[in-house]
């Protein structure tokens, strides 16, 4: 019989100790149980001792840290104690998100950051719900942590000693450090410039650091170009217009506009009538006669033996002189605009966002797509002035191979070791001048594909397929193998057959974007045209539309109209298309027109609804 055993615990002890100093004086007894973090208990155990770190590698702390964790017995999922946390942290909704934890020697606003880009929340869709400045603020202030935010600003990226390169063309960088307003890609592709890299060193080295889930990479495509200070203001439709003046400017400053007589003031200055009022320009001189006709009176109708009646004429004249200076000084800085405040707000009324060109990105697509978004704020841009110049401001610093723009399709993206690449397709069919030949869309397969793959053998480090990449004019599918070949050589580690397959997959795409188009609520996109399209490009593109593909004669675009035309049933499927074009057309087919359907749908309602105003002021809304 097996005889009795007490037990006093249930836990077992997997580390047990009696630990000295460097210089063998005795410290205390170290245990360490199954369900233990070693280093966290090792933390603990020095912090009650009083232990600090010593002089030689890691420190007496870390080389306790590393003898414990050499033990067999020992299991440590981490070699760096905690000293806050695990801190749960929920979302505005109250969900759980995950647990905040800041390791020894670690700056919190660090941590903090990687569990935003751990959990997501510095993502696109979470972003606006989520502070990244409060939530600092907030545990800063956490008895754990109150004394130890000394720094501010975190760091995503940081290595004492980074290499960028492969083999011989290895380039030794010293200290690389990437702040969290930097993007990854875009300091990778100036040391890229400065070293001569390649762009394979570039991507690798993206993948390498954007993999880690404590760092977070918006985009794979660096920034080749940046126009700031864009304003509105400074490209006037004539191109001659002066600045706006700002009367009564002192309503704008907020030192007066935010205090409750100012609030008052403010909205009283601020109403139609009254604004009216004080820029006509009879303002000034109504003031100064009021003012003087006062006076006058007070002169002429004042009683014998008065102060006023005992003046002489020369001190009356004085007293003239006297209140028209002070009326025309109170009406210069009351009434009168104001230089500093007209350029505040200058600045202020016509700000446009920033014009951002990536790498491999045509700059006349980019300044389109900048001026749909800019045009939330001003309308119109496109074809505008602002347009023109801007775009031939671009064109003059960087190589320009077209000046219009491509229909821009997004065909999804494809993620690799973590790293995200939008899949995006300017489709050249809709320019008429230059890539209207291209017909992508009609093939049923990919010119020159086989059907087999796993019998190409084609080797090519990028998972690219030159063979595909033919001169043959007939192709009208070689700018989508192109752009097919040029995403998958920004990705590592490279996936076989890549080219190929993106091809495909880009095909497929392109195809039901083509069999969908006059589903489409935009009218460029039935038309199969770009908002940059000339009016007379428009007119002719449409009755080609009409006339050929539809095979229908409406007016205007009638070649004959005796009256013996066919009728048009509603219910065919030819007849429908050309109905559906005739109606995008006629939303475009004037200025007046075109410029309400440009511009920009606002939601309502809380984003219920999508609405345009008219020119009377009136909102419509869309469907």
């Amino acid at each position: 019989a097996v005889p009795r055993v007490k037990c006093t615990r249930n836990v077992a002890i997997v580390f047990d100790k009696f630990m000295n100093r460097e210089d063998g004086s005795p410290i205390g007894q170290l245990t360490i149980t199954e369900h233990d973090e070693p280093s966290d208990v090792i933390y603990n155990w020095a912090f009650e001792h009083g232990l600090g770190s010593g002089s030689g590698g890691k420190g007496y702390l870390y080389g306790i840290i590393d003898l414990v964790c050499a033990d067999d017995m020992v299991v440590c999922q981490r070699r760096s104690p905690l000293v806050f946390g695990p801190q749960r942290i929920n979302d505005p909704d109250g969900e759980y998100v995950g647990s905040l934890e800041v390791m020894l020697g670690q700056e919190p606003v660090d941590a903090l950051y990687g569990f935003f880009a751990k959990y997501g929340l510095l993502d696109e869709g979470k972003r606006d719900n989520w502070d990244f400045g409060a939530v600092y603020r907030q545990i800063c202030a956490l008895p754990g942590l109150v004394g130890k935010c000394v720094r501010h600003q975190a760091v995503k990226f940081w290595d004492a000693n980074y290499t960028m390169g492969r083999g011989n063309d290895t380039v030794a960088l010293g200290q690389f450090v990437i702040w969290d307003d930097e993007e990854v890609i875009d300091k990778l592709y100036k040391l890229r410039r400065e070293h001569d890299l390649t762009l394979t060193d570039q991507m690798e080295a993206l993948s390498e650091i954007c993999s880690k889930e404590e760092v977070y990479c918006s985009r794979t495509r660096a920034r080749v170009y940046q126009m700031t200070g864009i304003n509105y203001n400074d490209y006037g439709r004539y191109g001659n217009e002066t600045c706006k003046r700002q009367y009564a400017g002192w309503q704008y400053l907020l030192s007066f506009s935010e205090t409750r007589f100012g609030t008052k003031v403010t909205e009283f200055i601020r109403k139609e009538e009254v604004k009216e009022a004080i820029e006509s320009p009879l303002i000034g001189p109504i003031l100064l006669y009021t003012v003087l006709l006062v006076l006058t009176i007070l002169f002429t109708l004042t009683k014998k033996n008065t102060l006023v009646q005992s003046l002489h004429p020369a001190q009356k004249s004085i007293i003239y002189l006297l209140t028209i200076s002070v009326t025309s000084y109170i009406y210069a800085r009351i009434i009168e605009p104001m230089d500093d405040i007209d350029t505040a707000m200058h600045a202020h009324e016509g700000a446009l966002p920033n014009l951002d060109i990536f790498e491999g990105e045509e700059p006349v697509d980019a300044v389109l797509s900048w001026a749909k978004e800019a045009s939330r704020k001003h309308h119109p841009i496109v074809r505008e002035y602002i347009y023109r110049e801007i775009l031939a401001k671009v064109c003059e610093e960087l190589t320009c191979a077209r000046r219009r723009a491509w229909e821009k399709i997004d065909m999804g993206f494809m993620t690799v070791n973590n790293v995200k690449h939008d899949i995006v397709y300017y489709n050249p069919a809709v320019d008429t001048t230059a890539g209207g030949n291209d017909k992508c869309h009609l093939h049923t397969t990919l010119p020159g594909e086989t059907t087999g793959s796993d019998n190409d053998d084609t080797d090519d480090s990028n998972g690219t397929d030159d063979s595909d990449d033919t001169d043959d004019s007939n192709d009208g599918c070689r700018h989508l193998k192109h752009t097919a070949t040029e995403i998958c050589a920004r990705i590592h580690p490279p996936v076989p057959n890549c080219a190929p397959d993106i091809a495909k997959h880009m095909h497929t795409q392109l195809i039901s974007h083509e069999k969908n188009r006059l589903d489409s609520k935009n009218a460029y996109t039935k038309l199969g045209l770009e908002m940059d399209v000339p009016f007379d490009e428009l007119h002719s593109h449409t009755a080609r539309l009409l006339r050929h593909s539809y095979q229908m004669n409406f007016v205007p675009y009638a070649s004959v109209d005796n009256g013996t035309a066919l009728p048009y049933y509603r219910w065919e499927e030819e007849a429908l298309k050309g109905f559906a074009t005739r109606d995008a057309f006629y939303k475009v087919r004037d200025v007046e027109s075109r410029e309400f359907n440009d511009k920009p749908c606002e939601p309502v309602f809380g984003g219920a609804l999508c609405a345009k105003t008219d020119k009377d002021g009136n909102m419509i809304i869309e469907c």
